[in-house]
């Protein structure tokens, strides 16, 4: 995909935000695009970071930081996809924020590396609300543990929950799901306000997710084309 198709991308999208703000009553201040981009080439980060996009989404630890190493150091590195304990350690030379915490093992992890790495990441909860086996994530009886866990870990900063709409389903399951999300957060921001974020919504939903009330959409595809490699 060409740089001007991103340009025309980016511009397409930032004005559905727009739009779709409108329409549910929010600021567009509230949400976040996030650029996914997994197996996409420096080019195309460095194009969109001269245009003002400063976050991006990787799935995968090493090639963050192999990106990391090649791009401007103001980028705000954001780790969405799964992470194991044991590359815990150099997913926090880069990431500031770690979408994807989905078992208390792993958050305890995280919250050990920090401390001894001198590091403070934010992390999203994920929450397996339809409870896929294929998808990590905590299921919602698990999750008041979770929260409660991470609320006193000290070496980061709880701030927020993420889901994945349901895999092959239609609208009307996906805008439940991010509803549920949202009632979730709901129901533990009075106890625990730093759960300001709900990270929900990709290329193919970020619009119900915005209505829903999502603050980070994940977009890949949409705005990149598809992957190079």
């Amino acid at each position: 995909m060409s740089l001007e198709s991103i340009k025309n991308n980016l511009a397409s999208i930032q004005q559905q935000i727009k739009d779709i703000c409108i329409d549910a009553g929010r600021s567009t201040a509230e949400v976040n695009l996030l650029p996914v981009t997994k197996k996409q080439p420096l080019e195309k980060l460095q194009y969109l970071y001269e245009v003002g996009e400063k976050s991006f989404g990787e799935n995968r630890v090493q090639e963050m930081n192999e990106k990391a190493e090649q791009l401007p150091k103001d980028i705000e590195w954001h780790l969405i996809g799964s992470l194991q304990s044991n590359k815990v350690r150099p997913a926090l030379q880069n990431a500031s924020y770690i979408h994807s915490v989905g078992s208390i093992k792993l958050l305890n992890r995280i919250n050990t590396v920090a401390g001894e790495d001198g590091k403070h990441p934010k992390i999203f909860l994920q929450v397996n609300i339809t409870e896929e086996e294929q998808k990590g994530g905590f299921p919602v009886s698990k999750l008041a543990e979770a929260i409660e866990t991470a609320a006193h870990c000290e070496n980061i900063s709880l701030v927020g929950l993420m889901t994945m709409g349901a895999a092959d389903q239609g609208k009307l399951e996906t805008q439940m799901v991010f509803q549920q999300l949202k009632a979730l957060r709901t129901q533990y921001l009075s106890k625990y306000p730093q759960l300001t974020e709900l990270s929900m919504g990709m290329s193919g939903d970020f619009p119900l997710a915005i209505l829903e009330g999502s603050t980070y959409i994940r977009v890949g595809s949409l705005l990149l084309g598809a992957r190079e490699y």
